[in-house]
């Protein structure tokens, strides 16, 4: 056999199942497309909404797929119907309908709402892959013919992550020897473009050659011996240990009378997961003589489950009651939910022993992440409602009213309050709330001149909306954000950034002067190996020889040192006044700070400083300092 027939051997079941999957085809080639553009239009202003379009066909791919694999046979026999051109345009009229729905409803967004969209889209993500292994066997139940055309198909998928990456590795390294070897220049772009073949058509017909061509016929087979190693001897012994673990912790929260941790939320998630997987593996175990102790597993895991479900809605409800609503907390209590349904469903008490078909596992996964994604239950919507009435019902609770620049309460906000509400505010802006944070707090974001020079509102979302949104807000609260793990004693040290643009002046175009930059480095190296000395205890400094600032604790401003021989004290009485002013975390001031040297006048340009101050006290110590220092010639 040629090694070009070795190496593209699949091609001609590649082409017979395109002929099948046309739809699948379709979407990857627009993948690819879209990647094609960007690759030769990387400063493109439709960037944000090409890569939006890269996704949208990469998921339209494992839909179609799943559209494409409905056995057009059955709906004849279900329903009776005639005409496969015409069943299968309704099931094509169908994917294409749930395609827009999955795209251009999370879409609808503003385009700062990415985190959005990729939320939904990884939930879209997960559905269509479900709907993949499940769509074969919508009117049919042969659970030896599931098992094996989904083990099929995932082998398949592995094959085709390994032999795609050797390919694109390969014509890589051919590609940049010719530049190594006969100075061939290659533009960075055919690299590109002939990944992204690979990674989209290549890929999906490589993967459709190899898929079950009737996946009802695949109810034949021997059981893995890969398997048939891991389930019963590693997969169900770690099972065991955890259960053993977990109960050993529920029953130390009924002797201590104490609420459960968040964290065993999680691990019961997690153990629910592998339970069901391994359920989900060693299917054909439950048929065969052997394997005594998996198949016994097999057979009481979902019993032994339900006690530590009941565990984990117990610590949900409580962080429910306490933080309201968020995306892990929402997905934790839709698992919880669903794994408690399977439980009760597979442990066979509702069945009075029959058993249920393993295929409901992912059909009704599919059916939860579906629901979750689109509406007003959804993971977002449902978060960003319950973040909303959790602060107004603290705001409430506090008799807050707007009173110009300031917000007047009638009781005193205490420290969880003020932590509740820096909570509900970061979540908000996160989820590019804005609209309603301004309303409700009557303020417009802080100006920005960074952009274009000039001044204008920032209007996105994450640290954008955190940076230029959060201050004004806890301006008028009166008080500085409280982070996620601050404690009431952490929280007396205040932490300030002072930055600003730089002020205009005369001092940097004079002959008369020259320009020394000075900055702390944070680059993970020791202070000696920055500055050529040993650190003096208690003395900052930054910069390095000649010029260094240097600032001792418990001193009010810091000096400036020439040539190790002068020693120059710089007035800092006006930034730490900024600093002391509760107007939010970010100050936009103009310091320039002059002094005298034995060489005549000069000026210190404060970029940027961070330090940690505590309430009550005017003692600062720096952490970082910026500045541009203007020396006489």
């Amino acid at each position: 056999m040629k090694i070009t027939d070795r190496l593209f051997h699949w091609i001609p079941q590649a082409s017979a199942s395109a002929r099948r999957f046309p739809l699948t085809v379709l979407a990857s080639v627009g993948a690819w497309t879209c990647v094609l553009i960007l690759i030769s239009n990387p400063d493109t202003d439709l960037d944000d909404k090409l890569w939006r379009q890269v996704w949208a066909f990469a998921l339209g791919i494992s839909l179609a797929i799943a559209i494409e694999s409905i056995p057009l046979e059955k709906i004849r026999a279900r329903f009776k119907a005639n005409g496969d051109l015409v069943i299968r345009g309704l099931l094509y009229a169908a994917g294409l309908s749930i395609w827009l729905a999955a795209i251009f409803i999370p879409a609808s967004a503003d385009v700062p709402k990415a985190f959005l969209l990729h939320v939904r889209y990884m939930q879209c993500a997960l559905a269509f892959h479900l709907a993949v292994a499940i769509s074969p066997f919508i009117f049919s139940r042969d659970e030896r013919a599931f098992w094996n055309y989904n083990r099929a198909i995932f082998e398949r998928a592995i094959l085709t992550v390994v032999y795609t990456g050797l390919l694109a590795g390969g014509i890589s390294v051919a590609l940049m020897s010719l530049e190594w070897l006969f100075d061939v220049k290659v533009d960075w772009k055919w690299f590109a473009g002939i990944n992204a073949f690979i990674a989209f058509p290549v890929s999906v017909l490589f993967f459709l050659a190899g898929r079950p061509s009737d996946p009802h016929a695949t109810s034949s087979g021997e059981y893995p011996r890969s398997l048939r190693i891991l389930v019963p001897n590693v997969a169900f012994p770690l099972i065991t240990v955890y259960l053993v673990i977990l109960y050993a912790y529920t029953a130390k929260i009924l002797v201590t009378s104490s609420w459960p941790r968040g964290l065993v939320g999680w691990l019961v998630s997690y153990l629910s997961l592998v339970i069901v997987l391994a359920q989900l593996l060693g299917a054909p175990l439950t048929r065969e003589t052997g394997a005594s102790f998996a198949r016994w597993m097999m057979k009481h895991a979902y019993k032994f489950l339900l006690p530590l479900l009941l565990v984990l809605f117990a610590a949900l409800w409580k962080r429910l009651s306490q933080y309201g609503i968020t995306e892990p907390r929402y997905v934790l209590l839709v698992l919880g939910f669903w794994m408690f349904c399977i439980s009760i469903a597979y442990s066979g008490w509702l069945t009075k022993g029959r058993a249920v078909s393993f295929f409901w596992s992912p059909a009704t996964l599919l059916s939860l992440t579906a629901v979750t994604a689109i509406g007003p239950w959804s993971l977002i919507s449902a978060s960003i409602q319950s973040q909303t009435t959790r602060l107004e019902r603290v705001l409430e609770s506090l008799g807050t009213n707007v009173d110009g620049d300031k917000i007047k309460f009638e009781r005193t906000p205490a420290f969880a309050d003020k932590k509740a509400i820096s909570s509900a505010i970061e979540f908000l802006c996160k989820h590019d709330e804005q609209t309603y944070l301004e309303s409700r707090f009557k303020v417009k974001p802080q100006k920005d001149d960074r952009k274009d020079g000039n001044s204008k509102y920032v209007y996105s979302r994450g640290d954008q909306c955190e940076t230029y949104l959060e201050p004004p807000i806890f301006a008028k609260l009166g008080f500085s954000r409280i982070y996620r793990y601050e404690t009431e004693e952490s929280a007396q040290s205040k932490q300030r950034s002072l930055s600003w643009n730089s002020p205009p002046n005369k001092i940097a175009e004079s002959a008369h002067y020259r320009v020394v930059n000075v900055q702390r480095y944070w680059s993970g190296s020791s202070v000696e190996e920055q500055t050529g000395e040993k650190p003096e205890e208690g003395v900052f400094v930054s910069g390095t020889k000649p010029v260094q600032i240097k600032w001792r604790t418990g001193e009010a401003n810091p000096v400036l040192t020439l040539d190790g021989t002068e020693t120059i004290p710089l007035d800092f009485t006006k930034v730490m006044a900024k600093l002391n002013d509760e107007k939010g975390a970010d100050l936009e001031v103009q310091a320039l700070i002059e002094f005298k040297t034995s060489k005549g006048r000069g000026a210190l340009r404060l970029e940027e400083m961070w330090g940690t101050k505590k309430e009550g006290s005017d003692v600062f110590e720096p952490h970082d300092l910026k500045a541009t220092v203007f020396l006489p010639r």
